[in-house]
């Protein structure tokens, strides 16, 4: 696990060893994973535990576990709590949207007072799954296909190599504690009905569908960046800003190729 996870974040142009990381750390196995494997790979830690006001004492279980862990290995602890059902309402966002954004929000808070290189997420390939199939029922085009990236800006995912049988493995040869969050087994969460009723189907299909699934996710990640990167270029020839205008050349704007032209009016509305 240390080399692949290590190899994998070198093909990214990441050198891992003596790198100051923000970690997001619930306590569950995932993000316990990534905790031995960050810090067995030299890296200068710091965990981010956010309790988001959802599940009582089992919550304030979860927190306790991880500040215990830190303070086991030396590594500095940084706990949130928040009232996530409330922010759920008062933004009209779904509870998964809302707790993401207060993830994100302390995250760069801790990454911007330590002066941390990235931020560490423990996203697996079989997150990416299910991110794959999420985005796609609910609509979205090749970006939103393109899933969970290994690297965006200065958020991580070292894992997204890894299957979740190789990271219990892991953590099973290990011996390492973790713990349980209750909520991952109901269904009342769309990406736990794609991880328990949705996935297993296609692998009934065919055993690699999540890997094939996966390879998908990083292909169409790749033909977003090109489509990106032309798009960016097109926009420089079609874009002219006039006062507080932005005009767009046609004669410049129709040269590209149809597939280009959302994306470059997208880029154009933000010039």
């Amino acid at each position: 696990m240390l080399q692949r996870t290590d190899i994998y974040m070198k093909e990214q142009k990441i050198d891992l060893c003596g790198k100051k990381i923000v970690l997001g750390l619930s306590g569950g196995m995932d993000s316990v994973c990534l905790f031995h494997i960050l810090r067995d790979l030299g890296c200068q830690l710091e965990a981010v535990h956010v309790n988001h006001g959802i599940r009582g004492e089992e919550a304030d279980r979860d927190e306790q576990f991880a500040k215990e862990l830190c303070e086991k290995y030396g590594i500095p602890f940084h706990g949130f709590k928040f009232c996530v059902p409330e922010i759920s309402k008062m933004n009209h966002l779904s509870m998964e949207e809302a707790g993401r954004m207060v993830r994100r929000e302390v995250f760069e808070e801790v990454s911007k007072k330590c002066g941390a290189d990235y931020i560490a997420l423990a996203h697996h390939g079989n997150d990416r799954a299910e991110t794959f199939l999420f985005h796609l029922t609910r609509g979205t085009g090749v970006k939103g296909l393109g899933s969970m990236k290994p690297v965006q800006g200065t958020v991580i995912r070292p894992l997204l190599w890894a299957g979740r049988e190789e990271i219990e493995k892991y953590i099973q040869e290990n011996a390492y504690d973790y713990v349980e969050d209750a909520t991952n087994a109901s269904d009342s969460y769309t990406r736990n009905k794609i991880r328990h009723q949705v996935l297993p189907i296609l692998e009934e299909i065919n055993p690699k569908a999540n890997e094939h699934i996966c390879s998908a996710a990083e292909k169409l990640s790749e033909v977003s960046a090109y489509i990106d990167r032309e798009a960016e270029k097109l926009c420089r020839l079609s874009a002219v800003r006039y006062q507080n205008e932005v005009q767009v050349l046609k004669f410049a704007f129709y040269q590209g190729d149809a597939v280009l032209r959302i994306p470059v009016l997208q880029k154009c509305v933000e010039y």
